[in-house]
């Protein structure tokens, strides 16, 4: 196990604090989760989230600036509470790498506000486990990419929608699973026969 995953393991509270120390020692991690400086109690791991868009990550979680430690942070609606962090730069670069661990997930910051991690290896709209009948997400053709804003529409919950050439099926909570309107055509679109 990698040191983020035993981080996420402890974010989401599958771990305890000290199983977490004992994984992160055997990972060669060379820090450890102290009691009253980045410890989570029970009570803020219950009461925290994560989730694929930032914007879903609301509670505690845990600063990493590279420095060595992790700070324990607060986050609402996938913004840090005390403010910014590092700035911005006009090429959407930031001056200092940072992650929040919180909920099981891991999130890059910039300023005071969670983006996704490595964006440019995985775009929002790529699903946690691709469908079978998918090609890898670099190769995918626009027209299949989906819209990142339709992802997520609580007022489409329990429906299916069609925009273009995708359909997109949203669940309980208003969260899209999406497919090609017609399979046939996108294996054609895909040199697939």
């Amino acid at each position: 196990m990698d040191i983020n995953q035993i981080i996420n393991q402890y974010t989401k509270g599958e771990i305890t604090p000290e199983e977490a120390n004992a994984a992160l020692k055997e990972a060669n991690a060379g820090f450890h989760f102290e009691p009253g400086q980045n410890t989570l109690t029970a009570e803020e791991i219950a009461a925290t989230v994560g989730g694929r868009r930032p914007e879903d990550a609301d509670g505690w979680g845990l600063l990493d600036t590279g420095t060595g430690s992790l700070d324990k942070v607060h986050v609402e609606h996938g913004a840090l509470t005390g403010g910014a962090i590092n700035q911005v730069r006009e090429d959407g670069s930031t001056t200092m790498t940072a992650y929040v661990h919180i909920g099981g997930y891991t999130y890059e910051v910039y300023g005071d506000a969670l983006g996704y991690e490595a964006a440019e290896e995985a775009p929002a709209w790529v699903p946690d486990e691709m469908p079978l009948w998918a090609v890898p997400w670099q190769e995918e053709l626009s027209k299949y990419i989906p819209d990142v804003d339709m992802l997520h529409r609580p007022e489409y919950k329990n429906r299916i929608v069609r925009k273009g050439q995708l359909r997109y099926r949203y669940d309980n909570n208003g969260d899209a699973v999406y497919y090609p309107v017609d399979m046939a055509q996108y294996d054609r679109d895909h040199g697939r026969g």
